[in-house]
């Protein structure tokens, strides 16, 4: 179960904390107001999905980094782009994002 998604500087969301309860969570809001990068978000760290840089929050500066930390499980997997990572760290061990692979462990965990 995802217990939690903390998103920064991706797409509309400069720092946004969601916590998920069991059962079903339901995210409402206004049209244009982010729901969508919070599954873009989630995607971005189970899929490696979307690619590039437009999922960066239009505004902040090239340096920037863009992170989403996910719980799952009560597991932390964070993803981190910047100008210089491009990376995953999960139970103490950083990967490298490569592609649009996924580093095994992660996926092991998240299935």
């Amino acid at each position: 179960m995802i217990n939690s998604i903390h998103i920064k500087n991706f797409q509309k969301h400069k720092d946004l904390k969601l916590e998920f309860t069991d059962g079903i969570n339901v995210i409402t809001g206004e049209s244009d107001a982010g729901k969508s990068a919070v599954i873009r978000a989630l995607r971005w760290v189970l899929e490696n999905r979307p690619s590039g840089n437009k999922f960066k929050t239009k505004g902040t500066a090239s340096s920037t980094s863009v992170n989403v930390d996910l719980i799952i499980d009560d597991e932390e997997i964070t993803r981190t782009k910047s100008t210089s990572k491009n990376e995953y760290f999960f139970q103490g061990v950083t990967f490298k994002a490569m592609g649009s692979a996924v580093p095994e462990p992660i996926i092991s965990s998240t299935h």
